[in-house]
């Protein structure tokens, strides 16, 4: 294994796109459901929005391995604060590594002094649950959401 972290490009759209097509059903359909995939894989990783992430996201990085992409992260703002909107890493890697070293880095590129680090994940995803506790982040509120299913807001705080 070869993990690089690297800014994405354009060339880098289509497995950015690969990964949304493999996690998502992967994630969701368990407790989302059919519909709830094809529309948020439709509306956030489509190529129009692939494109839009690219040129308007404070930050989009891949995890590329010997030429493959294997995770994206994506971070943006919400209210002003740096908010990580994606981190999603291919099925068969998780456990390696791989989403740590995409936030370590979407961290480090952060502007020095920045306080803190909003994400937020679909109620029901309990991996993702305690995959973000485990790495301190804290729950800070919820928003009714597409289907009955709860957004639920995190928050990192950050070293200044």
């Amino acid at each position: 294994m070869t993990l690089r972290i690297r800014p994405a490009g354009a060339a880098d759209l289509p497995g950015i796109a690969e990964v949304g097509a493999r996690t998502w059903p992967a994630t969701y359909l368990s407790f989302a459901g059919r519909e709830y995939v094809e529309r948020n894989l439709a509306a956030y990783w489509s190529p129009a929005a692939l494109e839009r992430a690219l040129a308007e996201a404070l930050l989009l990085l891949v995890a590329e391995d010997d030429g493959e992409v294997v995770g994206v992260v994506e971070v943006g703002e919400h209210d002003g604060v740096p908010t990580m909107w994606r981190l999603y890493v291919l099925p068969d890697r998780h456990g390696g590594g791989v989403g740590r070293a995409l936030l370590d880095a979407a961290v480090a590129a952060l502007p020095a002094g920045t306080a803190a680090l909003l994400t937020e994940y679909t109620a029901g995803n309990d991996r993702a649950a305690r995959w973000y506790a485990a790495r301190g982040f804290v729950e800070t509120g919820r928003d009714p959401g597409a289907g009955g299913l709860d957004v639920v807001w995190l928050r990192l705080s950050l070293p200044r």
